[in-house]
């Protein structure tokens, strides 16, 4: 909303922008799972999905008063895009003897779009040994295709992640996993185990958009030309201590970890941390049975800030798209200049959960009665960050919380 005076008579002219993006799927599926003789358990199925894809489409709005004038315009198309995505897969669980264990997997998977269509097979291996009754070390290996691309906004304003399709301009997102981890039961009590497991996953086929470019208000077929396309890595360590029986239970899971994009037309083809890279990340879950029908839980969860590229200095001197050079000292008619893609943090994100639980045995089933609260102590995790210039030209960042603390009520019948 911005205002004017014009002589004696103050006008007021009022701007709205919908913005609208996502994904309508509609899926059918069927599982089934089978024991073949001895050492065998076999699991095959399938799916198929209708994705309806609406890239996206801004509307923008404005009306000046007192003349009540209203004008409307659309920036991008209104149209929708379709698209069919189906599996199949099986998979075998074999007992190779008293200490080994493996599963094989396979997994077909095929997308169709428009005038293109993709077809895969996905392999999956695990190999399971062992050692005694309380410890086992488990190996890994997984290939995957995804035909449904994230593309994020990592720059300051709210945040922007689209969901786009494969088409016959972009192919599907690859991925590589392999992992080795150990898990042991702690012999003071076997209710309490505790698992580590390292990872590591190469991606190919990853989208960002590209330097300069606004993915808002773009058509069903016009965003390929707006987004980069690279290579991603993720690679870490997972630590899970869970107690699974008696009137406390809960557990407490830590990762350490590292995601990161390369594109070659992006900072001279460098690597950079992604969006959504968290070095750190804590969960703490707890749940005390009060009494037959009362049960109280609890979560405190502690994660590293998102990465973030934000600009470091605001430039007066700015060249328009005729090539013609201005100087400014008004902050709307000049350019932010940015720094190294994604080398800068957020704060940390911290929060609590409460709820208590009300579960009560009826002839023919059972309720349930839940009260929560989210985000116990009000803590101020930014949802995005937004630059401001201040009186003698410094360029501070001010953040926004909208989500502070709210309380939540379910009802269930379970028959």
């Amino acid at each position: 909303k911005s205002r004017y005076r014009a002589g004696r008579e103050q006008d007021e002219t009022y701007n709205e922008t919908t913005y609208r993006s996502g994904v309508a799927d509609w899926t059918a599926k069927a599982d089934l799972d089978l024991r073949v003789g001895f050492g065998h358990r076999i699991r095959v199925g399938g799916n198929a999905t209708l994705h309806t894809y609406t890239p996206s489409t801004a509307r923008v709005s404005s009306q000046d008063r007192p003349a009540d004038s209203v004008s409307t315009r659309v920036v991008g198309s209104e149209s929708r895009l379709l698209a069919w995505e189906t599996a199949v897969y099986a998979e075998d669980e074999i007992v190779l003897g008293r200490r080994m264990h493996a599963v094989l997997g396979l997994r077909g998977s095929a997308f169709m779009v428009a005038d293109a269509s993709y077809a895969a097979l996905e392999p999956r291996l695990v190999l399971r040994y062992t050692l005694n009754a309380n410890t086992s070390i488990e190996a890994s290996f997984a290939e995957a295709r995804q035909y449904t691309h994230l593309v994020s906004r990592s720059g300051i304003g709210i945040p922007l992640d689209l969901w786009l399709p494969t088409t016959d301009a972009i192919g599907p997102q690859q991925a590589r996993q392999v992992s080795l981890g150990a898990t042991r039961k702690l012999q003071s009590q076997a209710a309490v185990e505790v698992s580590t497991e390292v990872y590591l996953k190469k991606m190919t086929g990853v989208l960002t958009p590209i330097e300069g470019s606004s993915l808002l208000g773009i058509d069903a077929t016009g965003w390929e030309r707006r987004v980069e396309v690279g290579h991603g890595k993720a690679y870490g360590l997972e630590t899970l201590l869970r107690k699974r029986e008696g009137r406390l239970t809960g557990w407490v899971a830590y990762t350490l970890a590292r995601s990161t994009r390369r594109f070659d037309g992006i900072d001279d083809g460098k690597q950079f941390p992604y969006q959504y890279d968290r070095r750190h990340d804590l969960a703490l879950t707890a749940s005390y049975q009060l009494t037959k029908r009362w049960a109280l839980s609890g979560t405190w969860v502690y994660a590293s800030g998102n990465a973030a590229w934000l600009p470091v200095a605001r430039a007066p001197d700015v060249e328009d798209f005729a090539g013609y050079r201005y100087y400014s000292n008004d902050p709307e008619l000049s350019a932010y200049v940015y720094g190294a893609r994604n080398g800068w943090r957020e704060p940390a994100y911290h929060r609590l959960d409460f709820a208590a639980r009300r579960t009560k045995e009826l002839r023919r089933g059972t309720r349930t009665w839940t009260l929560g609260l989210y985000n116990v102590y009000a803590q101020r995790n930014p949802f995005y960050l937004y630059a401001k210039t201040r009186d003698d030209g410094r360029l501070t960042f001010r953040k926004v919380s909208p989500f502070i603390l709210i309380p939540a009520f379910s009802y269930a019948i379970r028959f």
